[in-house]
């Protein structure tokens, strides 16, 4: 039954962190079918045989965030209501979910791709706050680095560069020569992808313009502008 805020609330055969993990595997979008429970269940009960495994997943995605924002809690830093509602609901045991409540549990397996990508991140590279000496202003145009790559994740907010853009897009992760973390972003269809992911599996050296960023106590470069170089 496809239902809304003021309906009924769905009934799921299984974690609806799992079913998203289950449309991700299948290439669907969860946005565009997870909200009607009667279709979810018959798509979960298809590929019974994978199920088990997206389950055992979702239990560990469930007590990451669990873990992750109790620790928030007892800091004094659970500082939004995204976070504070998740760690409610992460807390329950039920079967039955409104409208909101699925948005936010089938949103789970991308930002946990996410934040573990940034746990490697923050264990192999130099994340803390950038030196006087390490930032330049003006941002120089010229400036050139050799690029490790480190790993990539999905994600959907607003860009580094572009402020207005909200659509799902890739995020590469590169360790440069100082040991720090560098970040380039780009775009779904970007017709080039596959050739780029075959590039970068060898040391890259790139010139542009490179700003600096936090997020979630991770400091990185950025490169809104850049070019390969051979070497």
């Amino acid at each position: 039954m496809l239902f809304d805020l003021n309906s009924q609330p769905g009934e799921y055969d299984y974690d609806p962190i799992a079913v998203a993990l289950l449309m991700h595997y299948l290439d669907l979008e969860p946005a565009r079918m997870i909200f009607d429970d009667e279709a979810s269940n018959q798509l979960c009960e298809h590929h019974d045989m994978e199920m088990p495994d997206f389950v055992f997943q979702a239990k560990e995605i469930r007590e990451f965030y669990k873990n992750k924002y109790m620790m928030y809690s007892i800091k004094g830093v659970l500082n939004t209501t995204f976070r504070r509602d998740l760690l409610a609901l992460l807390s329950e045991n039920k079967q039955t979910y409104v409208t909101t409540e699925i948005r936010q549990l089938m949103s789970l397996p991308r930002m946990y791709m996410e934040d573990k990508t940034l746990e490697d991140i923050k264990h192999q590279c130099n994340t803390d706050e950038f030196t006087n000496s390490q930032l330049q202003l003006p941002r120089p145009s010229d400036t050139r680095s050799l690029l490790t790559f480190l790993g990539m994740h999905v994600k959907k907010t607003r860009r580094i560069s572009k402020s207005k853009d909200t659509k799902e897009y890739l995020c590469y992760w590169f360790e440069d020569e100082d040991n720090r973390a560098n970040l380039i972003e780009m775009d779904m269809d970007n017709p080039f992808r596959n050739i780029w992911q075959n590039l970068i599996q060898n040391t890259i050296t790139v010139v542009g313009t490179r700003t600096e960023h936090s997020r979630d106590t991770i400091n990185f470069y950025s490169w809104p502008r850049f070019e390969i170089l051979d070497k």
